[in-house]
């Protein structure tokens, strides 16, 4: 419970987004974000932590009425997809002249996640949300994971591609090394 005994507090974090978040705490996790002078064993500590969670993922027995996001094709591109803007108005907003090769990454995305398929080993339920400066604190050298709002079923490489995604996109300088220890 909050200092006010209530189990939802209503907090306005300074996001770019002009609105208050509910927030809820359910465990303490001990730790420190890294937003500077990122080292290659930070990423190479959160590519553990995918592995061990990916790896917890594959036995794992769903419970009945479990529903998650997908984060397969059609969640992030099709009928399934819920960002809060139907995926025909997003795709709307491209510049016509990004809408051609748009298309066709989509549909090598969708010819790669078929040729995948979904089995065990290259797909479960993951965080689809950490990077070494986002979601994730460091304690005594362990990464480790929070906030789990877009935790759903999608592929490894997902997990991956994210982490290694905002680490190229945060940073002017990022250092290739930084792939090769991730994974």
């Amino acid at each position: 419970r909050n200092l006010d005994g209530e189990w939802l507090t209503q907090a306005d974090g300074g996001y770019d987004v002009p609105q208050r978040r509910n927030c809820t705490l359910l465990q303490w996790v001990e730790g420190k974000m890294k937003t500077k002078n990122i080292k290659a064993h930070h990423v190479r500590e959160l590519g553990r932590l995918i592995g061990r969670m990916h790896a917890q993922s594959i036995d794992w027995k769903k419970p009945k009425r479990f529903i998650r996001p997908q984060w397969d094709w059609k969640g992030l591109f099709a009928d399934r997809m819920n960002y809060g803007v139907p995926v025909e108005e997003a795709i709307a907003t491209l510049p016509q002249a990004h809408k051609e090769i748009f298309g066709k990454s989509v549909e090598h995305i969708r010819d790669a996640m078929d040729q995948l398929g979904k089995g065990k080993k290259v797909y479960g339920l993951i965080h689809a949300d950490l990077s070494v400066d986002g979601n994730l604190v460091y304690h005594k050298g362990e990464a480790r994971p929070l906030d789990f709002d877009d935790s759903g079923f999608g592929y490894w490489l997902f997990d991956l591609g994210v982490a290694l995604a905002h680490y190229f996109a945060d940073y002017e300088n990022p250092e290739s090394v930084m792939q090769d220890v991730l994974v």
